[in-house]
């Protein structure tokens, strides 16, 4: 699980900050705010990776291609993409103890990097795991036809994606198989 080193400094940082708030505070704020920007730079640079429309073996449309870029992490490391989002979760709840030891101690700078970086977070947690977001807020009846569209995109470049891997799968498997048969 790639979120739980995360979680722990982060818990670890918190319990330090209710002893001498103000050195893990921009700690923590220093690590959320290099990663949520890591993050971002990932994203834009896994853009130039999209296939385009009609290229082997995907046959993406022009929709789902636009959705792919949108969202290129989710679709291309969808594990990894998974667990920074449930990362970004964390820090967003820990943002929200920060600000109330933050107040409570009157440093108001760090009060207000925090808020930005709950945003950036939220943000963030968006890119990362779109499925999720938008199945949420659907079955709650929140999305508007054009993200209900957006939704349907994203499922439809999910299930292209899963049939890919699993023929990509079955040809390892099979490939194995021939190997081993002749090294009998």
């Amino acid at each position: 699980m790639l979120a739980l080193p995360i979680m722990v400094v982060g818990a670890a940082l918190l319990i330090w900050g209710f002893f001498s708030p103000s050195t893990p505070s921009w700690v923590f704020l220093s690590l959320g705010i290099v990663g949520a920007l890591w993050l971002l730079v990932t994203n834009i640079t896994f853009k130039g990776r999209v296939p385009s429309e009609g290229q082997d073996p995907l046959h993406l449309t022009a929709d789902e291609v636009e959705v792919f870029k949108a969202y290129p992490v989710y679709f291309l490391h969808p594990f990894v993409a998974r667990q920074y989002s449930s990362a970004l979760s964390f820090v967003q709840a820990a943002c929200f103890a920060w600000i109330a030891l933050m107040l409570w101690h009157r440093m108001w700078v760090q009060t207000g990097l925090f808020v930005v970086l709950i945003f950036l977070a939220m943000n963030m947690v968006r890119l990362l795991n779109p499925g999720h977001f938008f199945r949420y807020h659907s079955q709650r009846g929140k999305l508007t036809p054009v993200l209900q569209e957006r939704l349907a995109n994203i499922e439809s470049v999910e299930n292209k994606l899963t049939a890919h891997r699993e023929s990509l799968y079955n040809k390892l498997m099979d490939a194995r198989k021939r190997g081993a048969a002749a090294g009998d």
